[in-house]
């Protein structure tokens, strides 16, 4: 074979190479955690912890011999194809549910007990209970019931911003619907109702649209809850009630956070070994994870880190600046690297604190930016997290903790907001009218949690968590099908106990339910 044919050929074999992306990734944005707008690098890493890296750049071009290498893939024990679903990478995790065991109330005499059905739209469902409680006092929640497979679930907020500087300013369950239809001509908002706690700021954490405006709890340990603080959220998968992590440590929970960036490790049999702190070249640190080397440069890494080579995989299904790959040498000696074939290879450092599992050849990883990863994958790939707080019910059970809870007046009889999802996987919204609270009626309708407990669980709840309730309980929802009409007052405010939508609290985030 000549040199002109041997040319053409190894210059089509490069072409057919070329990347989806690159593999270096960029950190988090800065996200607002309690009261204040903090860096998740300053707080993770700052430049002088990470002993930033030196680099000299070395012009080196890729030999033919490298690129046929590659194609032949010289390491048998790579499997081009690895399913990364099946170790959770790109899929929102959510709960299997299992029918439900009989259940008869303890507050309340079922035999009171009655329902109305009310279409509100493909999908969704205004169901009015009515039940008389022990001590005589009726109660009458109105519960918006929502198949997620015809409508959805979104969060909604001041202005409907998705803004760093705005989201802790506060509007009505009306102003928030009427935000969001204007930034969304396209949809109708069929339901809204207030969500979080709040002070200042949201208590919890609080993901909008897929943006991080709130990456954790707030910090004021007296106001936390007995259980964890609870989440609800909702993502392709469908939606899902939960802690921010299932650490066993409660104060781990607590101090867990979101970020955009993480890297998925996952061992060659396909378990996934969770998602860890990631960092870009300039900011490697002791107790993250790098990338160190995506292309003809020479750098050094930090003394008693733990380096290897890996192999790029399925480049095609790449998003963005995703990298796939598997493990393929060890790096032994010396304290620099530098990599030849950038289109097929790479180098991964783990930090000589790094906290995860023992590393081995033919393990795999995938890193991920701009999209929601949280510490052990609870809440990764998920684009709506709104903050609840107590949890009431907890895989079809009544919380142990509910009896225990004294925050936010859980003992006394109140208005009450609540999320739950039934054992068939719909959302049910909850809201209870109480005016007598507001001192704008005679009779109290108002719950205690115990008993908001014991009626979502009869309901058929699998999971439940409380929402923000008193003076800021106000459900509204349109008069005609699927978002269409004028907005209707169904549970008051007991605020001003008036059936003028714009009339309520201004609340911190709210939860809305739309058209597809």
């Amino acid at each position: 074979m000549n040199v002109k044919t041997n040319l053409i050929i190894s210059t089509l074999l490069t072409i057919s190479l070329a990347s989806c992306g690159t593999a270096e990734v960029s950190q988090s944005n800065e996200l607002p955690n309690d009261s204040s707008m903090i860096d998740d690098n300053d707080s993770e890493v700052s430049p002088i912890e990470s002993e930033v890296i030196s680099s000299d750049v070395v012009s080196e071009s890729t030999s033919s011999e490298t690129v046929s290498e590659s194609i032949e893939n010289p390491y048998d024990f790579v499997d081009l194809n690895f399913d990364f679903s099946k170790a959770g990478v790109g899929v929102a995790s959510t709960k299997k549910m299992s029918a439900l065991a009989s259940y008869s109330p303890t507050t309340f005499d079922k035999s009171t007990y009655k329902t109305t059905t009310t279409s509100l739209g493909e999908g969704v469902d205004l169901v009015v209970a009515t039940f008389k409680l022990n001590n005589g006092n009726t109660i009458t929640p109105n519960c918006v019931v929502v198949d997620l497979s015809k409508a959805n679930i979104v969060a909604g907020c001041y202005n409907n911003s998705t803004s760093l500087s705005d989201y802790y300013k506060k509007a009505t369950p009306y102003e928030a619907a009427v935000a969001y239809e204007r930034d969304n001509p396209s949809k109708k908002v069929i339901a809204s109702t207030n969500a979080d706690f709040f002070g200042t700021y949201p208590c919890n954490a609080f993901v909008k649209d897929g943006i991080i405006l709130k990456n954790s709890h707030h910090q004021d340990s007296t106001d936390y809850p007995v259980s964890k603080p609870m989440l609800f959220g909702v993502s392709e998968s469908g939606a899902k009630i939960d802690a921010m992590t299932h650490y066993s440590n409660y104060d781990e929970n607590v101090a867990a956070s979101l970020t955009t960036s993480g890297v998925v490790l996952i061992d060659k049999d396909g378990n996934n070994k969770g998602t860890h702190l990631f960092n870009k070249e300039s900011f490697l640190s002791k107790d993250a994870i790098g990338i160190i080397s995506t292309s003809t440069t020479k750098k050094s890494f930090l003394a008693g880190s733990k380096v290897f080579k890996y192999m790029k995989l399925q480049k095609d299904l790449c998003r963005g600046t995703e990298v796939r790959g598997c493990l393929v040498e060890e790096v032994t000696e010396g304290t620099s690297v530098k990599n030849t074939d950038p289109d097929n290879f790479g180098y991964i450092c783990f930090g000589s604190n790094f906290a995860g599992y023992t590393l081995e050849l033919g393990d795999y990883f995938s890193t991920l930016e701009n999209t929601i990863m949280s510490p052990d994958g609870t809440w990764n790939y998920y684009t709506t997290i709104i903050g609840a707080r107590h949890s009431i019910i907890e895989n079809g059970q009544i919380a142990a903790t509910v009896s225990q809870e004294t925050s936010n007046g859980c003992k006394a009889r109140t208005p009450h907001s609540s999320v739950g999802i039934l054992a068939d996987g719909k959302v049910v919204i909850v809201s209870i009218e109480d005016l007598h609270y507001g001192g704008k009626a005679s009779t109290c309708t108002g719950v205690t949690l115990s008993e908001l407990a014991d009626f979502m669980r009869y309901f058929g709840c699998y999971d439940a968590a409380n929402f923000d309730g008193g003076g800021s309980s106000q459900l509204i929802t349109k008069n005609g099908l699927n978002g269409l009409g004028s907005f209707v007052v169904r549970t008051k405010s007991s605020d001003t106990g008036s059936t003028d939508p714009s009339s309520s609290r201004k609340v911190v985030n709210t939860i809305m339910v739309t058209t597809k």
